[in-house]
């Protein structure tokens, strides 16, 4: 991005298997430099895919050096493709790694401290929390499983902090600046907020409270939430399935998204409003960059 102009160009690709990858994270604090993102196809099915992309216990998530990959592009280690500098992970040893996570994954998101990362699997009834440090260390030692396509798997005990029981299709997680994540529950029709610290301290008070969305959310933000200092007081829940709440008003029924206040111990739907079909994302900006 050009911090002039704010024109972006594609500085370079990194060429993986044909999974199917979703919504990623960025690195902050400790973590910075890195990024993460999730597959939930590691069997590569192609066809009939709610039952063959769902056929392994765990799917691979991404863990990029993405500081490592630009030096590889300035050291000339990519290859031209269409104008755009490509990476073979298996070729240029560090800018890669996969870290299995249960089961059929849709999201990994960095706590605002930059050292937990938060991956939840749809088919898994809980939230894994990875130590960034762990996995630092891990790919010092060389801590590696097995590779996939040269590309080395890094041992799921060695950094996994604790599997966190949180509820029924779990999805993505968001957090607030008091130390508490907002994981979605798909099966379960509700946003569940539970504290980090006591949950991987086997506090069992650490579920903080719940809340009904309507319906089976899927992603969710909490404002500022992927800042190292989130504001903590809003989160928008978007929901896959409305259900007959809003006329249909063309080809496609509309879905829901409903603000939830977060500022107090317990949470509180304030407002929901129809969205367009399947919202997949969210960002909360203060007013005054949009004044700017």
């Amino acid at each position: 991005i050009d911090p002039q102009s704010g024109a972006m160009n594609v500085g370079w690709q990194i060429i993986t298997p044909p999974f199917d990858w979703d919504l990623g994270s960025t690195g902050k604090g400790p973590s910075e430099g890195w990024a993460f993102w999730t597959s939930y196809n590691t069997e590569m099915a192609h066809d009939h895919l709610e039952a063959n992309a769902s056929q392994l216990d765990r799917d691979y998530a991404a863990v990029v050096n993405w500081r490592a990959a630009e030096a590889a592009v300035k050291a000339g280690q990519a290859t031209m493709m269409d104008g755009v500098p490509v990476i073979d992970p298996a070729k240029t040893p560090g800018v890669l790694y996969y870290l299995p996570v249960p089961k059929s994954p849709h999201g990994i998101d960095v706590d605002p401290s930059g050292r937990w990362v938060v991956a939840a699997g749809k088919l898994q009834p809980v939230a894994s929390v990875f130590d960034f440090n762990k996995i630092q260390e891990a790919i010092a030692k060389k801590d590696f499983v097995s590779e996939f396509r040269g590309v080395p798997v890094i041992r799921y005990e060695s950094v996994l902090e604790g599997e966190v029981p949180v509820g029924l299709g779990p999805l993505h997680t968001t957090f607030d600046n008091r130390g508490n994540a907002y994981t979605s529950l798909f099966i379960d029709s509700q946003i569940v907020k539970w504290n980090i610290e006591k949950a991987i301290k086997g506090d069992p008070t650490y579920i903080a409270d719940r809340v009904d969305v309507h319906y089976n959310p899927g992603h969710t933000k909490a404002a500022g939430a992927d800042t190292s200092n989130p504001s903590g007081d809003w989160l928008l829940s978007l929901n896959k399935l409305s259900k007959g709440m809003y006329l249909p008003v063309g080809p496609a029924m509309p879905e829901s998204q409903e603000l939830i206040d977060i500022s107090g111990e317990k949470m509180h739907v304030v407002a929901a409003f129809p969205s367009l079909p399947e919202p997949h994302d969210a960002a909360f900006i203060p007013r005054q960059a949009l004044a700017d």
